[in-house]
Order: C-alpha cells, then structure tokens, then sequence
C-alpha cells in the first residue's frame, strides 16, 4: 500500500500543472533525516521551469539559544 501511494502521489505531483510551489516541512530538531533528503532531491527532480521549492522549519521554538 505505501509503494501504491508514493506512485500515485509523485505521478500526481508530476503532471499536476497547477502547482506551482512545494512546501517541504522539516522539523528543525532532525536536520538531516534520511526521509527529508530523498523528498527534497525527488520533488527538485520534478520541478518546471514554472514552479519553486521552499524547505519551511518548524518547531524552531523547541530549540535552545545555542541550537537556533
């Protein structure tokens, strides 16, 4: 079912010509997860001429004053 899923979101995303910007919401305490580097690279493998990618952090309040 999730393999189905990715399938169908990415072909969704793909010819979608409507969408012009991606959101990726990362959580500021977890930088370089795995997860967030592979959407990142597929979704700028997928990018028009036409379209923009934004990384927006959350939960930056969670972090202390030497983190931010």
């Amino acid at each position: 079912l999730k393999k189905e899923w990715e399938g169908f979101l990415w072909e969704l995303l793909s010819v979608r010509t409507s969408i012009k910007l991606f959101i990726h919401l990362v959580d500021a305490r977890h930088l370089d997860l795995e997860i967030d580097k592979n959407a990142k690279e597929n979704i700028q493998a997928l990018l028009r001429p036409d379209q923009a990618y934004l990384s927006l952090f959350t939960k930056f309040d969670k972090l202390n004053k030497n983190e931010q």
